[in-house]
């Protein structure tokens, strides 16, 4: 009878190789403050030296990671003895069944409160709950990331039509009060003592050949000229200067400097037939006074 293998020792020991020990990361380099850094017109024609800038800290150097302690085998089966029948196997238990989960309450979205800020429709209120209620439960053949993807992209929607209605509402409110500045001095032009009132139009035929002599330096009734006048008229409407009290008092004193005499040279002397008689005839002889 042939001998019987020898046992197997009931423990055996394997050894884990170490890992290799992680090195420190290097320290990021200082970058200066701006302030310590002179610009060049500090530094022209200046000895001063450069300021120091102090080295950040090292970062200290991570531990190296302990070696794993060795895993002891598991026992090997020890081999039956001659004339002994082997241990029966024993069959694992079947794992118990896992719990079905049961499905989420529906949501009661009549109690979701709207701010007074926020403008939905029914529309809009059924694509945003559908999407919250695809993401909680898809439906077959639909996925969570599918309706996150449309919350996304009504968000984006209704955000895109917040800010167009948001500018148009700011572009009307600021040409009203545009409009209603230059209404109010228009007003106050009528109502002035100079050149409103009565004596209105009068003082705009004034202003108005003021603003024809100087607008341009060419002829008036050329091209170059309705080109200088054209620019000046969208300079009138686009600052609303053309119904500004100021500025038409302005160009209606220029107009009374250029419609007023000039003054008399300084000194003035008579004319040199001042106290002849006109009436008084002329000497006979050409020699006599």
């Amino acid at each position: 009878m042939a001998d019987a293998p020898a046992p197997v020792p009931a423990e055996v020991l394997i050894p884990a190789a170490a890992p290799a020990p992680v090195s420190a990361a290097p320290a990021p380099e200082a970058v200066p403050h701006p302030v310590d850094v002179p610009t060049l017109l500090d530094a022209f024609n200046k000895e001063a030296p450069a300021p120091e800038v102090a080295p950040a800290p090292a970062a200290d150097a991570a531990p190296a990671p302990e070696a794993p302690k060795p895993v002891d085998a598991a026992p090997a089966p020890e081999a039956p003895k001659p004339g002994e029948a082997p241990a029966p196997e024993v069959a694992p238990e079947p794992e118990a069944p896992k719990p079905v989960e049961a499905a989420p309450a529906a949501i009661e979205w009549t109690e979701l409160k709207i701010p007074e800020t926020v403008k939905l429709d029914d529309a809009t209120r059924a694509q945003f709950t559908g999407a919250i209620e695809g993401i909680l439960v898809p439906k077959e053949g639909e996925s969570r990331v599918q309706h996150a993807q449309r919350l996304l992209e009504l968000h984006a929607e209704k955000a895109a039509e917040f800010v167009k209605d948001y500018d148009e509402k700011a572009t009307r409110n600021q040409t009203k009060v545009f409009n209603d500045t230059r209404s109010q001095w228009a007003k106050d032009v009528m109502a002035d003592e100079r050149i409103g009132g009565a004596g209105y139009q009068t003082a705009m035929g004034a202003i108005a050949r003021m603003r024809d002599m100087s607008i341009s330096d060419h002829k008036i009734g050329t091209a170059e000229y309705k080109k200088d006048a054209a620019d000046f008229d969208q300079f009138l409407r686009v600052t609303g200067a053309g119904d500004h009290p100021q500025f038409l008092k302005m160009l209606h004193r220029f107009a009374r400097y250029f419609d007023e005499p000039a003054m008399p040279p300084p000194n003035p002397q008579p004319p040199k037939d001042l106290g002849v008689n006109p009436n008084k005839p002329k000497s006979l002889y050409a020699n006599r006074s």
